[in-house]
């Protein structure tokens, strides 16, 4: 509530128009801070002035805060204003969540289509229809699900989630083996959305029907070629890369809506800085002082620091043994990372993002339990980014990210007596249990890497729910088919991450193994 009190202490408060007040609150909830951001409705709403519009608009704005913080009831949400302008769309959204909350398909189903004919252009109806999407697929009510998610790309091609709507209802019509519509869909992704996250899977995935249903191997040849081109470090160059070894010698064909997918052009990169730079000195006594948010600030002061400022960031946070730190400061800086070839980007860098820190552990517990080193770093770098004091708000510790009933559990097994908690943020203790518990979660699901990556971050039972939902053609539909879009992605990041490694370090053979991190 700072902001509202230094508004009030200057006199400035009262001289605001009711819009600029509204930001305040709306600020405090778009940061996801919904109890702070409902009391700033509620004393908004007390200001002096406010025409009727305005004071219910903070009204709604209140019970969205509540329907967060899972206490709006719907008598409460039923009891607002019921007007004919956005205040009104947001209260029919509020009850269409809330019907969704009690499962009650036909209760969101009919507020849903109430919104259609009194406000068919708010976006409020745009999000009824993405969570309505949502809450069908979850269910695998498929045909409710596309309906929901095509008529939200249909009608408001502009919206945020209208990219993500539309490559749903096309992975959902191929789920349900209408590979006409699906075709279609994936034709249109491609075409209407070129720069939106879904439509890397939208290449594969209309590459995979040009082989099984159009019998139309250069052309799906095409759409691999373009994944390699333009997305290297992604989880769907890797199975592209894969596709097109099954198909052999396939004839190239030429696509010219393909052409446009590019990878972004990697600036010059510096392989060192100059240690006479006194700003590089300033930085380093910055981050002795611990005040690492001016660090690089520091350091892109120096006029010819362009080429190297990133690197030379990083390589202060890992001279102090903050493998996380100095990952994170190239990830910024090298957002491009994951489009491009390894040689194009020099080896120093790929050794940042890529640690191996605490190698010689990684390798020997791997080896113990029959798992890949690099899958395991891979995980490592997925779940703490290689930062052993990691805490989640899920209560799990350390590298491998484990929860102490879990690492309780894989301590007694491994004979470790008087076990407390803390020790998970020991990174040789952490990789010791993780490991062993990994390969535990590997041999629960017959070993196949994709099911036990999803069941280490969502559980087994989800998993297990998952593989019943079936069934799948291969490994690729099946982690496509995953709904949680945080497990998805994760367990393509760290099959993509795992690739990445193997590809970085036999780049380093190559290279006498030059740039490897001291850590390893």
């Amino acid at each position: 509530m700072s902001a509202r009190a230094r508004l009030t202490s200057m006199g400035a408060e009262g001289s605001l128009t009711a819009a600029e007040l509204r930001s305040l609150g709306d600020a405090y909830y778009n940061a996801g801070r919904y109890e702070e951001a409902a009391e700033q409705y509620r004393a908004l709403a007390r200001a002096a002035g406010l025409d009727a519009q305005a004071r219910n608009g903070f009204a709604v704005a209140e019970a969205a805060c509540d329907l967060k913080l899972k206490r709006l009831t719907t008598a409460q949400a039923e009891a607002l204003a019921n007007t004919q302008d956005e205040n009104g769309a947001r209260r029919l959204y509020l009850l269409a969540e809330l019907a969704r909350n009690r499962s009650d398909m036909d209760e969101q189903q009919r507020i849903v289509a109430e919104m259609e004919a009194s406000f068919p252009r708010s976006p409020w109806l745009a999000e009824a229809l993405f969570s309505g999407g949502n809450m069908y697929m979850l269910k695998r009510d498929y045909p409710h699900a596309v309906n929901d998610y095509s008529y939200l790309a249909t009608h408001f091609p502009e919206n945020t989630n209208a990219a993500a709507a539309h490559w749903r209802a096309g992975w959902l019509s191929y789920r349900q083996r209408q590979y006409e519509d699906a075709s279609r869909l994936f034709d249109e992704q491609i075409r209407l959305y070129p720069s939106a996250k879904e439509t890397v899977s939208a290449l594969y995935w209309r590459g995979r029907l040009y082989e099984l249903q159009d019998h139309k191997p250069a052309n799906a040849a095409a759409n691999y070629r373009t994944l390699i081109r333009a997305y290297q470090r992604f989880f769907y160059a890797q199975l592209a890369r894969q596709r097109l070894a099954a198909l052999g010698d396939a004839p190239p064909v030429a696509q010219p809506q393909l052409d446009r997918f590019q990878a972004v052009p990697v600036p010059v990169l510096a392989e060192s800085f100059p240690t006479d730079s006194p700003h590089l000195a300033k930085a380093r006594l910055l981050a002795n002082a611990g005040l690492n948010e001016y660090i690089a600030q520091e350091i892109a002061a120096d006029p010819d620091s362009s080429s190297w400022s990133a690197l030379a960031e990083a390589q202060i946070y890992a001279s102090y043994g903050e493998n996380f730190r100095a990952m994170r400061a190239l990830k910024k800086a090298l957002p491009y990372a994951a489009t491009s070839s390894i040689k194009s980007i020099p080896l120093v860098y790929w050794r940042i993002l890529f640690p191996e820190a605490w190698w010689e552990t990684i390798t020997a517990e791997s080896a113990k339990n029959n798992l890949d080193p690099f899958l395991v770093a891979s995980l490592i770098r997925q779940e703490s980014e290689f930062n052993p004091s990691a805490i989640s708000k899920a209560n799990a510790y350390g590298l491998m990210q484990l929860l102490p009933s879990v690492g309780k559990a894989m301590a007694r097994e491994e004979g470790m007596k008087h076990f407390e908690t803390f020790q998970l943020l020991d990174p040789a203790t952490n990789i010791r249990l993780g490991t062993r518990y990994l390969r535990q979660t590997m041999d629960k699901f017959g070993g196949v890497p994709e099911y036990a990556l999803a069941a280490y971050n969502a559980g087994d039972e989800r998993v297990t729910d998952w593989q019943a939902a079936g069934p799948y053609q291969g490994i690729d539909e099946f982690v496509e088919s995953i709904p949680f879009t945080e497990t998805r992605e994760y367990v393509e990041a760290i099959r993509r991450n795992e690739e990445t490694y193997k590809v970085i370090d036999a780049f380093a053979g190559s290279h006498g193994k030059a740039g490897a991190v001291a850590q390893r």
